[in-house]
Order: structure tokens, then sequence, then C-alpha cells
């Protein structure tokens, strides 16, 4: 087996320096040169502090095969109000991500993303300089590699309907988010059918359907009517309409043959087939 495998390094895996270290020890300074080495563009002036950890971002397989590991660099930061940072914390600014951790936020930056030779790290584990502080949750995990890989690739749903679900989120409080967050074990993933592509059309036809885990299928009834709620609530935004809304008259709209309007689906009963018409929702597609 890998030796950083075997030492508990995976994906996701967050490495702290050991307390024994203080920002002049020399192993600090050696492991603080080949940090600032690393990053990506010219920002090897910005400083690495003793209290900082690092978060790996590279898969399973490279960490067995490959010559370097890739860090995100994590600070603490003092937030007063979460509410004001949630953007942050969905990862919606490209530039700048914030990461809970077993309750204290840390701050990550574009800039501060380095890859350190893989002997190295093993080399640090192994003396003890830096150690396994903890590992990030599946969700936190899937937020920060969106972050690191989604800023040019996503595909996001016209600009128009984008607008009008944020100005349904913020006249609802952001209940429906908060409920999603609150069910992360629970809904695997949101999958939402928009109509038509038009960046800025004068009416949308919707559908949403919650992806649900083995767990999430015992709350079913919980989860449907909540999405429900949500689906006839955005549906009295002016210009938007709710395919799964009863009444909704479905001849006046010719739909992809691989459009599922169920509430909620296990993830057996979900297909690529679905999933080509159907676009992941994650809170990095509202961009504004």
């Amino acid at each position: 087996m890998d030796e950083l495998i075997e030492a508990g390094v995976r994906q996701g895996t967050v490495l702290g320096f050991s307390e024994q270290l203080t920002n002049k020890s020399q192993e600090f300074t050696v492991l603080e040169k080949v940090i600032k080495k690393g990053r990506y563009g010219h920002f090897e002036s910005k400083g690495v502090s003793k209290d900082h950890l690092y978060v790996i971002l590279t898969q399973d397989c490279s960490i067995s095969s490959g010559k370097y590991i890739e860090l995100a660099q994590l600070k603490k930061k003092i937030v007063k109000d979460e509410g004001k940072v949630q953007h942050l914390l969905l990862g919606k600014d490209y530039s700048k991500l914030y990461v809970k951790i077993d309750g204290t936020i840390y701050e990550s930056e574009e800039s501060l993303l380095t890859k350190v030779p893989k002997e190295i790290l093993v080399k640090a584990l192994g003396d003890g300089d830096l150690k396994v502080s903890t590992s990030l949750d599946v969700n936190c995990i899937k937020i920060i590699l969106d972050w690191r890989l989604l800023a040019y690739r996503r595909e996001p749903f016209p600009d128009n309907f984008n607008r009008k679900l944020d100005a349904y989120f913020q006249q609802s409080h952001f209940w429906f988010t908060g409920f999603l967050a609150a069910n992360q074990d629970n809904i695997h993933s949101v999958r939402v059918f928009v109509t038509p592509e038009d960046e800025e059309a004068d009416e949308y036809c919707f559908a949403i359907t919650l992806i649900l885990t083995e767990n999430g299928q015992e709350k079913d009834a919980e989860i449907s009517d909540a999405l429900v709620k949500m689906i006839g609530e955005f549906s009295e935004i002016e210009g938007i309409k709710g395919i799964q809304n009863e009444g909704f008259d479905v001849h006046d709209i010719d739909f992809p043959e691989n459009l599922t309007i169920s509430f909620t689906v296990g993830l057996d009963d979900f297909s690529f087939a679905n999933a080509y018409v159907m676009r992941e929702f994650n809170f990095q597609y509202l961009c504004y």
C-alpha cells in the first residue's frame, strides 16, 4: 500500500503542523519554502503560518501513483455573522472559499493552492513535522472540489431564471436551501429542468427532482412535502411555472423524452438519460 494512504492521507484529509515546531524551526522553514514554491502563479511571497491547515485535493489514485500532491491552504477566519458569508461557504466566489471544520471557519484562496512533492509529505509525516488533523465530511469535500474545478466548467441555468430563483430564496428567507443543507445525508443531489434556454426569456417552465440516498428514501414523504411547497411558492414568482404543479397543462410544451417529473427518485432510478436533460443544481450556478 502507498505510504501516504497507509498514513491515513486521502482526498479530503486535513494536515496540520506539529505543536513541537515553531515558525523558526528548521523543519518548518523547509516545509514553508516547499509550500511557497509549489503555488500556482506568482504568490510565493504570501505567508505560511504554523497555525495554517492544508486539505488534500488530489484523488486517492493519484496519491498512490503521482509525484505531487495538491493542497489547499486554510487559515482561521473570524466570522461574526455566518449568514453574510453563505456564498463563501458554498463556493460561489472562485477566488476565496470558507470551510467549516469542527465549528471553526477557515479561509482558502485560489492563489494559495499549492502542489508539494510526495516524498516531502511522506518524510514530514514520518518525522512528525506534519500530522493528520481530521478529514472533511463528504459534503464539504464536494464543495471544495467544485470550487476548485468549476470556475470555468460550470453550466449555469439561464440568467433570468437564476435571478428569479435568487429572488425567491431571499423572499422566502432561504428556508428551502436550509432544508437541503439539513438533509445533506438524505439527498444525494438536486436535478433541475428549465425551458427555454433563452437567457432573458419572459417565462420559464421548470421541474425539480431530488435524488435520495438509501437513508433519504426512508424520509421520502417529508422530503417530497418540502419540495412540493417550494415548487408552489416559486411558481408564484412572475414568469415562473412549475411543471409538477397540479393543473399544469403538459400539452403546452414539447418536453424531452427522458425528463422525469417525479418529486423524488432513488439513485438506482435516475439514469444517464435523465441526467442529460436535468442539470445538477448546486449553489455555484447562482452567480451574480
